[in-house]
Formats: C-alpha cells, sequence, structure tokens
C-alpha cells in the first residue's frame, strides 16, 4: 500500500527528466567513483604523516611499492589534498545516489558531479593555505628547545585533514568563509568614490533622480 502524501509514490505523476543518463552511464559512473574512493582512501592512509621517533622529520612513505621521503611542507600539502579529495567525493557520492535513487539523474548534471573533486581539492588548498598564514588562527610558534623543528612537524595533520575535508565536503559554505575573510582582510574605512568619469569636469546628472511607475516624465543629463 502507498503513502498518498509520498511525492515519490506510483500515484504521483513525476515530471520528466531531461535528458536522462542511460544505465550504462550510470553503471560507469558508479564504477569510477568506487575506484576513486578506494584509490583516495588508500593515498590518504599511506601518506599519512607520522613522526619519526626523534621528531627531526616524517617517515618514509611506501605508494605502490615505491619508497618516498618528502619534505614536511609537501607530504602535508598532499595530505591536505586527499582529505579534500575524499570530503568533496562524499559529496559526490552522497547526490550521485540520490539522483539515481529517485531516477532523476540528467546528462546534463554528470561533469557538475564530476567537478566537484577538483572543486574540493582547490577550496582544501586554499583554507590550508589561509590557516597556515595566519588569516584564520593565529600563526603557530615554533617550540626553541635542544632539537630545532619545522613548524610543520609540529601541526596537528587530524586537524589540518578535518579541516580540508569540510572544505571539500561543503564547498559553497566554505567559498563564503573564503568570500568573508576577503572582505575582512581588504575592507576599506570609506569607499572610493567614482561617480565622475575619467576626465571630466562635471560629474553627470540626471533629473529627476527617481521615476514613478506610470507616469511619463522626461529626462535631462547634464554634464560631461
Amino acid at each position: 500500500m502507498s503513502n498518498a502524501s509520498d511525492p515519490r509514490s506510483p500515484e504521483t505523476p513525476q515530471q520528466a527528466v531531461i535528458n536522462p543518463a542511460s544505465k550504462a552511464t550510470i553503471n560507469r559512473m558508479g564504477l569510477c567513483s568506487l575506484i576513486f574512493a578506494t584509490l583516495f582512501f588508500y593515498l590518504l592512509v599511506t601518506t599519512w604523516p607520522v613522526l619519526e621517533p626523534g621528531g627531526k622529520s616524517f617517515k618514509a612513505i611506501n605508494i605502490f611499492g615505491f619508497w618516498c621521503s618528502w619534505a614536511p611542507d609537501r607530504q602535508m600539502m598532499f595530505t591536505v589534498v586527499m582529505a579534500g579529495a575524499v570530503g568533496s567525493l562524499t559529496h559526490t557520492l552522497t547526490s550521485f545516489g540520490d539522483y539515481v535513487g529517485n531516477r532523476e539523474l540528467s546528462t546534463n548534471w554528470i561533469w557538475f558531479l564530476v567537478l566537484r573533486i577538483p572543486i574540493g581539492i582547490a577550496l582544501a588548498l586554499l583554507f590550508y593555505f589561509i590557516i597556515r598564514g595566519g588569516l584564520l588562527v593565529p600563526t603557530m610558534q615554533v617550540e626553541h628547545d635542544s632539537v630545532t623543528r619545522e613548524a610543520t612537524l609540529l601541526i596537528n595533520p587530524y586537524s589540518i585533514a578535518g579541516f580540508a575535508a569540510l572544505a571539500g565536503m561543503f564547498s559553497k559554505q566554505a567559498t563564503d568563509k573564503l568570500a568573508a575573510v576577503f572582505d575582512t582582510v581588504f575592507a576599506m574605512k570609506k569607499p572610493v568614490g567614482r561617480e565622475a568619469a575619467l576626465g571630466a569636469t562635471q560629474p553627470l546628472k540626471v533629473t529627476p533622480s527617481t521615476l514613478i511607475k506610470g507616469k511619463r516624465e522626461d529626462l535631462t543629463v547634464s554634464g560631461s
């Protein structure tokens, strides 16, 4: 027995989907998503920054049988990239499953789902640069002890990866936050007036300044 109040019930007519995706396209997208999810999770776990016993550097990593020893900044940046990819892929897979389950996946939205991953990676990197630059949080102070250590080695990778994953998952909110940071950094006490044209001796003036709907009036433009 179907629920009459459910908009997805068989009795409720649904609007036809424009350019519906074929079953073969859906299967290919699902298979590629699983492959990318496995690859991203593998790279994130394999390249996770782990300190050496002395705390002077990160341990060497093994990627597909090849040993690599990266600089701390480069390895932390790669962790941010992978975390942003995992976050954006989470959003992509959720949207893909919803559209396929509701039989509303259109070919017009395929590129939107595909581009979510590089967009999430780019936003994760931007957030990492802003955090490291001290715009959102104060710049980290390097501890002065008997062993000189780089500031990157003192960063908690879990918090950085969490920020990157959230930036990739919620790209719209992350973009709004970056806009707020930009407005704060480049805020102006008094905006620059640009009423007059370049080189004009007298700014343009329109009379009357306001119009009334439905009332015929003549406009007078004066100035140069």
